[in-house]
């Protein structure tokens, strides 16, 4: 199944982006503000739990690219103590070879 997208916005988190603009953005995505809009630890950890955690449904298997924020030894832990569920990192370069159609 897949899930709403995560949309990062360029942004300071906590600042006037992330406190006046998001709240006015469409609910069907989840927003994170990171300085250069880039995939970070920070914003996984959001995306895991304000919507992952709602969605899937223990014990399941989490497949993500292996882009190095996905799979922090902290990612790894949040997704089996907190999800009940197996964080699996997908080979280099293999993302497009398995995308969901």
């Amino acid at each position: 199944r897949k899930l709403p997208p995560c949309i990062i916005v360029r942004g300071q988190p906590g600042g006037p982006v992330e406190q006046d603009e998001l709240p006015t953005y469409p609910r069907d995505a989840i927003y994170a503000v990171q300085e250069n809009a880039w995939m970070d630890e920070r914003v996984w950890d959001i995306y895991l739990r304000e919507l992952v955690q709602y969605e899937i449904e223990a014990p399941s298997v989490v497949v993500v690219d292996n882009l190095s924020a996905h799979v922090t030894p902290a990612a790894c832990e949040l997704v089996r103590g907190d999800l009940y569920s197996v964080l699996e990192e997908l080979p280099a370069n293999a993302t497009s070879t398995v995308q969901l159609q």
